[in-house]
């Protein structure tokens, strides 16, 4: 965890390269918008709803939820209930399940609010990457403060005169020092040995065409004709290949040829390299800073996807790789990565000949603080731990992964990739989450053999992957479902007005609006001038399909239009809401495809 509130003046003597560090305008920082704060959208929108909104977390027992508020939002607990459900409901997929707040839930009076916290964040994000020294960089709810984890303390005074330039308090931060990151994988492995090393399923299924894939399986991208580096295989998933279903599968972006960059690369599967398919996304870095004078360079996640060769392997959609011996953690002997001894069978990463998968059957794009996530990595297997910090930038190699979240999950080398993932025990199948892709450790002071102590295992979220790699489906949700039209039934001529899908289930959904009017998206918009039926048509990529009409009564006495129908009510838990992909992931300008059946 992070240090508590450091009380630090600005140093008296600053590294020179440190203390000439250019300064943007105070004034163009402040101009930052609350759509740039680089938050996590499921704080943004609490913060949206909750008077004084400080943060929302568990209490690290994993307990009661916490509602962090300042004098003005006391007495907030009832609305944080209801926009806390909404919220994580609105989050978690299938929308139609609802996800309630604890009954437990206590307030706690904070000095800041979220958004104070987060603008100066964001004022600070670009110009302290740009100094040597910084590891990390977030907004902690818990301490209502600004956290920055710093490789040495002698950067303190460079981060203080820094923020006060911009004119950001100095109570507002607090410190880690000592602290750095490495990424998880297997550097320069030569072969894809079939050994304890990996969770691989040679006990289930022969070496034959059509293998079936699933996530915490070993998998390796071949760098070269000779040398592979083993990783985790994420979670399967199913993408639209110009209008019909293709298989993938996500692991971490730095495991494949060449990091952040599309290079088609071929990726294998157990021993001997077994090529199951090649990588057909992997976004470059952004310049996200903000401030054009800056070297910034980001990422919204470390995730890449491969596709998957039909031919040579099947994926199993929803489904993870489940190891011997059920959920344990043995592997958290606290060493440096490198100390680690693969042989020491600390780690049960056989997989369960008799009860070999974890369904998936949902999937969520955010955490929230210390609550308690899973992980299943070829060499570290099946582990547990809370998260540490949400919506953490953190630093690697000249690459800032933003808004990552830091968890207990134990990590080793070829974790990388890892499928994180909330479940409990008991439970009949879990969530989806995101990948875990690095370790962060803190150096220890007059320390002679094991002089780095892990603090924990980075993740991308699945909100911060899909903005890499567009919306991947970890499980099928099932056929499309409308489960009803939202709009009027009574207008006036030609007036102008707007009517919504509500939908459940289905990959990639497709709308086909008809009758009185067309359109292609889950809303439509526009004027009736006679009564008449309003029609639509979901189709997904596996061509199922659901239909369903309103009709519609034009009158000279209807009283006109009533307003947008906006979203579902948050406080009727049989009312999921609406699936919000009125635009197209692809963008507008993406041709919406004609029907094969024009005015049904």
């Amino acid at each position: 965890m992070f240090a508590g509130l450091a009380s630090v003046g600005v140093a008296a003597c600053i590294d020179d390269d440190l203390a000439e560090a250019p300064v943007p305008d105070a004034d163009v920082a402040a101009r930052l918008s609350t759509e740039g704060l680089g938050e996590s959208e499921l704080l943004l929108d609490l913060a949206r709803q909750i008077e004084g909104f400080g943060g929302i977390y568990y209490e690290p027992d994993g307990g009661r939820l916490v509602v962090a508020v300042t004098e003005e939002g006391r007495g907030s607990l009832g609305v944080a209930r209801v926009a806390f459900s909404a919220a994580l409901r609105a989050e978690t997929s299938p929308v139609s399940s609802a996800v309630a707040a604890p009954a437990a839930m206590v307030e706690r009076v904070v000095e800041h609010t979220f958004l104070e916290l987060a603008q100066h964040r964001a004022r600070l994000r670009a110009p302290l990457f740009a100094l040597p020294g910084v590891v990390s960089l977030a907004v902690d709810e818990e301490l209502n403060r600004i956290a920055v984890g710093l490789e040495d303390s002698t950067s303190r005074g460079a981060v203080m005169v820094l923020a006060a330039d911009l004119g950001v308090p100095e109570e507002m931060l607090s410190f880690s020092d000592e602290v750095s990151v490495k990424l998880s994988r297997a550097v320069g492995a030569a072969g894809i040995g079939e050994s304890r090393s990996a969770i691989s399923p040679h006990t289930l299924q022969d070496r034959i065409a059509r293998r079936r894939l699933r996530g915490g399986y070993q998998v390796a991208a071949s760098i070269t004709d000779t040398t592979y580096t083993p990783c985790t295989m994420g979670f399967t998933a199913i993408v639209d290949d110009n209008g019909a279903p293709k298989g993938v599968f996500v692991s971490a972006s730095h495991c494949s040829k060449r990091e952040f960059e599309l290079d088609r690369g071929a990726w294998s599967q157990n021993a001997p390299p077994w090529e199951v398919g090649a990588e057909v996304k992997d976004p470059p870095v952004n310049r996200c800073d903000g401030f054009l004078w800056t070297e910034y360079d980001c990422r919204h996640s470390d995730a890449t996807l491969v596709g998957v060769d039909a031919a040579e392997a099947t994926i199993g959609l929803g489904e993870l790789a489940k190891t011997e011996g059920g959920n344990v953690f043995r592997c958290n002997s606290g060493n440096d990565d490198e100390d680690y001894d693969a042989d020491n069978e600390e780690c049960v990463i056989d997989v369960d000949t008799d009860d070999p998968v974890i369904k998936i059957d949902a999937q969520r794009t955010s955490v929230v603080k210390n609550e308690l996530l899973q992980k299943m990595g070829r060499v570290s297997g099946w582990a547990w731990g809370r998260v540490l910090e949400t919506c953490e930038d953190v630093e690697i190699d000249g690459v800032t992964r933003l808004c990552s979240d830091l968890t207990e999950l134990n990590t080793k080398p070829g974790d990388s990739g890892a499928p994180v993932f909330s479940w409990t025990p008991g439970d009949s199948a879990a969530t989806m989450v995101g990948i875990s892709f690095a370790s962060k450790h803190k150096r220890l002071k007059k320390c002679l053999l094991f002089c780095k102590e892990f603090v924990g295992a980075y993740i991308s979220n699945l909100g911060q992957v899909w903005k890499d790699l567009g919306r991947v489906w970890a499980y099928d949700p099932g056929p499309p479902r409308i489960l009803r039209i939202v709009g009027p039934s009574t207008i006036t001529p030609d007036t102008e007005c707007t009517w919504v899908a509500r939908v459940s289930g289905g990959i990639e959904r497709r709308y086909e609006w008809s009758g009185v009017l067309t359109g292609y998206f889950s809303r439509v918009r526009g004027t009736v001038s006679e009564s008449g039926y309003l029609k639509l048509t979901v189709r997904d990529l596996f061509a199922r399909s659901d239909q369903d009409s309103l009709y519609i009564t034009v009158g000279d006495d209807a009283g006109g239009c009533p307003g947008d129908p906006g979203g579902g009510d948050a406080e009727d838990p049989d009312d999921p809401g609406i699936v919000d992909d009125s635009d197209d992931p692809r963008g507008p300008e993406y041709p919406p495809r004609p029907s094969p059946r024009p005015g049904r």
